[in-house]
């Protein structure tokens, strides 16, 4: 399937750039934290740590294993931004390993929301990148 761009050269540009900003230290472990925090269902779909107490997440092996994954799918996905072939293949399989836990769009829609929402804070912030954020989270991709 060819894919297009969805972003233009300087949304991409924007994306790369302040992409280091969102992802400090620790950022997907308090997605996570948080996450689980306002939906605390959404814990139950990880097997490896649906059963472990809140407090205890961010010192279980698992938990932490998961966290380092996301930022390595989100990295890949904000490298691939300019190359759209490659990036719809990696999406693809990224989705069909979800689907076999029987995931659906609705269990990722809290995660769009909530990473607007942080996107927002950060982005009016620091150089009003936010837009961007935004059409990178509603493109489809993700």
């Amino acid at each position: 399937m060819k894919s297009s761009r969805f972003l233009n050269e300087s949304q991409t540009a924007l994306v790369k750039q302040s992409w280091p900003m969102i992802v400090s230290n620790g950022f997907w472990t308090s997605f996570y934290t948080n996450l689980f925090k306002r939906s605390p269902s959404y814990q139950l779909q990880f097997d490896r740590f649906a059963h472990v107490p809140f407090e205890e997440l961010e010192s279980n092996v698992h938990f932490l294993a998961h966290s380092v994954r996301t930022g390595f799918a989100f990295n890949t996905a904000i490298e691939l931004l300019e190359t759209p072939d490659e990036l719809h293949k990696i999406l693809v399989d990224l989705g069909a390993k979800h689907r076999k836990f029987r995931l659906t769009a609705e269990h990722f829609e809290v995660n769009i929301n909530k990473k607007k929402k942080k996107s927002s804070k950060t982005f009016c912030e620091e150089k009003n990148t936010v837009i961007y954020w935004f059409d990178f989270s509603n493109s489809g991709y993700y």
